[in-house]
């Protein structure tokens, strides 16, 4: 967890070009994880992590109360992984939780490994929508290929991942 933490605190910094004032948004955040790398960093800045999971927002809530310049959002959607009860919206149907044009830095870690295709092309949008003019996008993701016949996986032409159904 920490050791993952520093990591991306160092690709924060030398890609994102993340500093104390920058505002960096975390997508699908968790408990937290990039918000303890970064609490040291953004010492004029902000940061504003958002996930579907209410139990891990909670959490990173009270664990990061004191770090007032921290914001934590619940935002509940539907996603292939981790369907919420019904009634939440697709991830392409709920905008960011996050104004336009704010963000220096957008920070989402193996959230597009969870996205089926229409909901990646929703969140690319979102973070070009939130970003400032000559702000950054850090992702990581799983790419899953072809090598993945025989496992129960489709992979449809273009990579996108197709539920199974055989």
């Amino acid at each position: 967890f920490f050791a993952q933490s520093e990591r991306w605190r160092t690709l924060a910094v030398l890609l994102g070009g993340a500093n104390e004032t920058s505002r960096v948004v975390d997508v699908g955040c968790g408990c937290g994880r990039m918000a303890w790398a970064l609490r040291g960093l953004l010492r004029k800045g902000a940061y504003v992590g958002f996930d579907l999971d209410l139990e891990a927002i909670t959490f990173a809530t009270g664990a990061y109360a004191d770090a007032k310049n921290f914001a934590f959002i619940w935002h509940p959607v539907q996603s292939a992984m981790y369907d919420g009860p019904s009634g939440f919206p697709p991830a392409c149907e709920k905008p960011w939780p996050v104004e336009d044009g704010g963000a220096d830095l957008v920070i989402a870690q193996s959230v597009w490994t969870h996205l089926k295709q229409v909901d990646a092309a929703w969140y690319l949008k979102e973070a070009a929508r939130v970003l400032r003019p000559g702000g950054r996008l850090l992702v990581s993701f799983f790419l899953l290929d072809w090598h993945t016949e025989g496992a129960g996986v489709d992979v449809a032409p273009g990579g996108f991942i197709q539920p199974y159904d055989g």
